[in-house]
């Protein structure tokens, strides 16, 4: 009996040492080397490559961000969507302003501050530090007296907050929503077929042979570049306006009060583009922002993009494939004019209707 019990406890150590050896490699090998390690956690940045042909220094959003050096490539980090870029070179003070919308694995971002100093040393011999209303000092080009036209027709339009959108409008234009615009500057014209000419040495315009006509028939990309080119002979930078900033300017402005005495539309038109200028201007002394040519804006368009818009300075989409058009055109018959009407247009798209309006910061 002694010798039973004595074989019992043996075996119940055996047992429970066994256990807890088996218990500890277990233990180790969850927390071991051989563990995976935890998912990263994901960062809102994107990874965005910028390349330069001269030296510069670059500020995002205004901090500073460092140096990227001629012919090599440098990533910075960038959160996702509107991004204000300035870049200086150091040496000459020659300035390169864009506004950037960062998608996911964007594209290389290029700086053509060559092409800046060229521009600048063709155009006026100083750098091209202006002010709206004024072009650099030195010889004055054709180009540049097209520059001093439309600076002096700009009007400042004080930031703001206005209602956008028309709850009993089409259903693109709905919800009516709040939205708060910093201040900008716009031009009291269309851009007119003579401007046009000056910088580009070419008029596609469809209602051709009238100078102070509206330019027509470009595509949004074409407006783009056309927009490039005043930017290299000036540091401010024109762009087109947002659709947002287009809204505030027509609400504003006190929307079409007299149809006959301000728009130029089907009925009054001779189904032709007319001179800018003729018809009364808004409330903000802005002409022709209905009617004669439709105009591009920035944004892609999206039909329920105000459900979710940001309430500040909103940009539009990231993507799409039609950009917003706004304002109607003189083909377009009395109830087109309604200042939170949309519309579209495919961005490589080309139509006798659709000119552009430029918009400076």
């Amino acid at each position: 009996m002694y010798v039973l019990l004595r074989l019992f406890f043996v075996f119940l150590l055996i047992s429970f040492f066994s256990t807890f050896c088996l218990s500890q490699k277990t233990n180790d090998f969850r927390v071991g080397a051989s563990t995976p390690p935890p998912p990263p956690k994901k960062s809102n940045s994107v990874s965005v490559k910028f390349s330069s042909n001269a030296d510069c220094r670059i500020n995002i959003n205004g901090i500073n961000k460092g140096t990227v050096l001629k012919g090599k490539p440098r990533s910075i980090p960038l959160k996702p969507g509107q991004n204000i870029i300035k870049a200086v070179n150091p040496i000459t003070g020659d300035l390169y302003l864009d506004t950037v919308i960062i998608r996911p694995n964007h594209p290389v971002i290029f700086i053509p501050l060559e092409e800046v100093q060229r521009a600048r040393e063709k155009g006026s011999g100083a750098a091209t530090n202006v002010e709206p209303g004024k072009v650099a000092d030195g010889a004055i080009s054709e180009a540049q007296k097209i520059l001093n036209e439309i600076f002096a027709n700009l009007v400042l339009i004080e930031g703001g907050v206005f209602s956008m959108g028309n709850n009993v409008g089409a259903p693109d234009a709905r919800p009516e929503h709040p939205v708060q615009l910093r201040q900008f500057y716009i031009s009291k014209y269309e851009v007119t077929q003579k401007q046009w000419q000056a910088l580009t040495g070419t008029n596609p315009s469809i209602n051709a042979d009238c100078d102070e006509c509206p330019v027509e028939n470009i595509t949004e990309n074409e407006a783009q570049l056309f927009l490039n080119k005043i930017n290299a002979l000036s540091t401010r930078k024109a762009r087109l306006p947002s659709e947002a900033e287009w809204e505030y300017v027509a609400k504003k402005g006190g929307g079409v009060q007299n149809l006959d005495a301000s728009v130029w539309y089907a009925q009054n038109s001779s189904k032709a583009t007319q001179p800018v200028g003729k018809k009364a201007p808004n409330e903000l002394g802005i002409y022709d922002l209905f009617g004669n040519v439709a105009e591009w804006c920035r944004d892609w368009y999206d039909a329920g993009y105000y459900k979710n818009s940001p309430p500040v300075n909103p940009m539009g989409p990231m993507d799409g494939r039609e950009k917003v058009v706004r304002g109607g055109s003189y083909e377009d018959g009395s109830n087109a004019f309604h200042p939170a009407a949309r519309q579209k247009q495919s961005w490589f798209g080309r139509r006798n209707t659709i000119g552009l309006r430029i918009v400076l910061d």
